[in-house]
Parts: C-alpha cells; structure tokens; sequence
C-alpha cells in the first residue's frame, strides 16, 4: 500500500501477489459489483477513480485518484 501526489490530486495505491483476477471486465454482468459500485461513489462524489489491473496467477493492483481541491 502507497500514497503520492499525483498530477492535480493523490493516489492510493494498493497491491498484492495473491491469485489475482482477470480485470479486463469480461466477466458476465453482475459481478465485481462493489468494484462497479465504488468507481460510481468516487466519480459521484469526489470526482475520483478506481482503475484495478491484474492478471490470473499475478496479482491484483488497485489504484484509487482523487483529485486536489
């Protein structure tokens, strides 16, 4: 787990070494819904993101951006 100033706002960087998942969003609808559900809260209220990447067998990154001000 991180954190930094980032360009025009911070980063919550957090990551592990685990089993991993597949984050290219081709799973069927209705699951990661509170990965889906977070990313709407920080857009909604923060004007945030949450950008997850990963792999199977690889790990699992999660990086969250909020914006200055």
């Amino acid at each position: 787990m991180s954190s930094a100033r980032a360009d025009g706002g911070f980063t919550v960087t957090v990551a592990d070494n685990g089993v991993g998942c597949d984050a290219s969003g081709a799973e069927p609808e209705g699951v990661h819904t509170g990965l889906n559900n977070t990313r709407e809260r920080l857009s909604l209220l923060a004007n945030g993101t949450l950008t997850v990447t990963g792999s199977p067998g690889a790990g699992t990154t999660a990086v969250v951006f909020l914006p200055a001000g």
